[in-house]
């Protein structure tokens, strides 16, 4: 392999100001070859250190793009840039998140006060899900939004969701509860699947409840209309 700039281990180079490399080969530009075979030693492969006592807002530790396009750039906050993409690790009150903006969409990891630990996404974004295990042919048909303060939304544009709870799963002999919209009615229900076992539907406040044995739709329907949940028609 033919390189335009080597620095063998043993004579270290230090280069000071600005340097400048370009290869027309497939070598690289730059071609570094080193040997690390001591275990008490913690090797760095590359290390820079700037004294950023004033710089602009889009400087960058690094840079890497095609002609006059960046692909990827670390800026001085510790930032990853991948065009207009960007992930990384700011400090907000002292607290160190790692944050993700994609597409104008905001993810956050950490502590955001209030006792607030764990995922937060902006109002406008979502958790959806795909339909296939290819991210490049994918359709999210099922969606979880932000539809206000206190409200959960489950949708897919005109396509009826089902919710889901189970009590046995195994992917063959199953028993779930389930809230769904089916044909134009929203159905409430207990069912099973293979050799699992219809279970009892209890609905219940605090000075009253409803128990029945594999219910049926009529039945969810008399006992929602009592609880004053459903008009009777």
């Amino acid at each position: 392999m033919r390189d335009l700039f080597h620095l063998p281990d043993q004579n270290p180079l230090t280069v000071g100001g600005l340097a400048k490399f370009c290869n027309a080969s497939s070598d690289g530009a730059i071609n570094i070859s080193c040997v690390w075979n001591n275990p008490q030693i913690n090797f760095n492969g590359l290390n820079m250190r700037v004294n950023n006592i004033n710089s602009g807002s889009s400087s960058t530790l690094f840079d890497f793009g095609i002609v006059n396009s960046s692909l990827l750039a670390l800026n001085t906050s510790g930032r990853l840039v991948m065009g207009s993409n960007t992930f990384g690790p700011p400090s907000i009150g002292g607290l160190t998140l790692t944050m993700a903006t994609i597409g104008g969409n905001a993810i956050s990891f950490g502590n955001f006060g209030g006792g607030l630990l764990g995922l937060q996404l902006l109002s406008s974004g979502s958790i959806t899900f795909s339909n296939t295990n290819s991210f490049g042919f994918a359709v999210a048909d099922v969606g979880l939004y932000r539809g206000g303060i206190g409200i959960l939304s489950q949708r897919y544009g005109a396509n009826p969701q089902e919710f889901r709870l189970f009590n046995t799963h195994n992917g063959t002999n199953d028993e779930w509860g389930y809230l769904k919209w089916d044909s134009n009615v929203l159905k409430l229900g207990a069912t099973k699947s293979g050799t699992g076992v219809m279970r009892n539907l209890m609905l219940e406040s605090i000075n009253r409840s409803a128990y029945i044995a594999t219910p049926t739709v009529e039945q969810i329907r008399d006992i929602l209309i009592s609880f004053g949940l459903m008009a009777a028609s």
